[in-house]
């Protein structure tokens, strides 16, 4: 795997030179399906090693001990139909724990030579609330768990989703948690082996993007993981109304949870988008109308879109007691807090979108394969690319006219085309690409390449000139 991959999504201009006769437009995941799972936490990927998506998460067994849960897990093919998975002594809980799993995240991980650690899940570990701490398990089916309490990952207390992801820039785990319990921003720690762990260190705040005077923001957990040159992540807002009564920090009345999308070149330091909700809510009652909290996003296996599991509130988050008495309420007229899973088109978050003729300049990169490739809309309309030097003129056969035109295509990897020449020839050299839009969307641009503004760099997540 190239460090050198890269995947520009276009949230922002800094590596677009001039983009005339563009706007740019945000696109909101569909909602696609209600798995049957119960309120918790949960992780969901696509495991190739069973050719299905597998989704764990947590159940509440007493809501008025919000630390009483258990790891279950379903499978699925469609998103449709779900098969509910069960231990040898035909038990559908996957962990117990002594019913004290909270906040556990799961991890397929290829990357991992040995075949017992192909599954890894990070949670507490202990009896106790405020006496647990977060801890390793290991599994080479992701159904029988080696639980691993003499390595201590984190020694406080983490109530959040604690998510886990692998950093390819780095070849690292990092790990998503709560410092101190209680303190709801997101925080860091990597590991090369999933066994020794970095201190924390804060990577986002809730800034001024979001106040005003009547809503103070926190960030209560991030599920991110890498996608084929860009990180994203679902940062979870959980708005807190000033108005109430000072001294429930974040409990106060009319909290509610909306996620939005950051992502990141490097998985160390994350950015905002625009800072507004990524989906709308549903109208109740499907779980989510009184708080949608992303728990993970993960590809689809035919490579044509994202998955993004959300947490679906019936009830306002709230004290253990206030859950328990909202929740019984909620399912006696069927109304259960769960799961909710939505849809989106690969990297198509936004787009740079021109109806009538536009174009986009790129900043110059150097190519090194000839692997760059388009995430385009164009069912009604054309694109042309062309190639340009540091002098804004156009290299020899890489000219818009030279171009064979994508026309009435949609995609999201194509591979740009010119009548006499090919992007081997490129390999190396400092370029910028020209694209010209009729009727059409970008919405990324995938490359193995660095960037090469006055002097190669080593990457786009390392600066340093070379």
């Amino acid at each position: 795997m190239s460090t050198n991959r890269i995947k520009l999504p276009l949230f922002d201009d800094y590596w677009v030179d001039a983009r005339p006769g563009t706007r740019r437009r945000w696109f909101a995941p569909e909602l696609i399906c209600l798995p049957p799972t119960t309120l918790g936490y949960a992780s969901m990927f696509y495991d190739p090693t069973v050719g299905k998506y597998r989704l764990y998460y947590e159940t509440i067994t007493d809501m008025s001990h919000d630390d009483d849960r258990v790891l279950k897990l379903l499978e699925t093919e469609d998103m449709v139909h779900f098969t509910q998975i069960t231990t040898d002594n035909g038990s559908d809980v996957i962990v117990d724990y002594c019913g004290h799993v909270h906040g556990a995240a799961v991890l397929y991980d290829p990357h991992d030579p040995a075949p017992e650690r192909r599954y890894k899940r990070c949670g507490m570990y202990g009896e106790k609330r405020g006496e647990q701490w977060l801890c390793p398990s290991f599994s080479a089916d992701g159904i029988h768990w080696q639980d691993r309490p003499d390595i201590v990952i984190h020694r406080h207390y983490s109530d959040a989703g604690n998510h886990v992801f692998y950093n390819p820039c780095f070849d690292e785990y990092c790990l998503v948690l709560r410092s101190s319990w209680g303190d709801r921003r997101i925080v860091l720690k990597t590991s090369r082996d999933f066994e020794h762990w970095s201190e924390p260190r804060t990577v986002l705040h809730p800034d001024a993007l979001y106040h005003d005077e009547l809503i103070r923001m926190e960030h209560y957990s991030m599920p991110a993981h890498w996608f084929d040159g860009i990180f994203y992540g679902l940062l979870w807002q959980f708005g807190t109304d000033m108005r109430s009564v000072p001294g429930r920090h974040g409990m106060n009345s009319g909290d509610v949870s909306e996620p939005e999308l950051v992502y990141s070149y490097d998985g160390r330091e994350f950015l905002h988008t625009n800072g507004k909700p990524l989906m709308e809510r549903p109208l109740a009652p499907i779980p989510g109308w009184a708080g949608l909290a992303p728990t993970d996003i993960c590809e689809s296996a035919d490579g044509q879109y994202y998955y993004l599991l959300c947490l679906g509130y019936s009830f306002i988050h709230g004290s253990p007691e206030s859950n328990k008495k909202l929740n019984q309420i909620q399912q006696a007229r069927g109304n259960s807090s769960g799961h909710v899973i939505y849809r989106i088109r690969k990297d198509s978050f936004c787009g740079i979108e021109s109806v009538s003729g536009g174009a986009l300049y790129t900043g110059p990169i150097e190519l090194l394969a000839d692997d760059l490739t388009l995430n385009l809309r164009a069912e009604c309309g054309s694109v042309r690319i062309g190639v340009i030097n540091s002098k804004g003129e156009f290299l020899k056969g890489f000219s818009l006219e030279d171009a064979i035109p994508l026309e009435y295509i949609s995609d999201v990897a194509v591979t740009p085309q010119w009548r006499e020449h090919s992007l081997k020839e490129l390999i190396g050299k400092r370029i910028r690409l020209a694209i010209d839009l009729n009727g059409a969307i970008l919405h990324s641009i995938s490359a193995t390449a660095r960037p090469h503004i006055l002097q190669p760099q080593h990457s786009f997540y390392d600066p340093q000139g070379i």
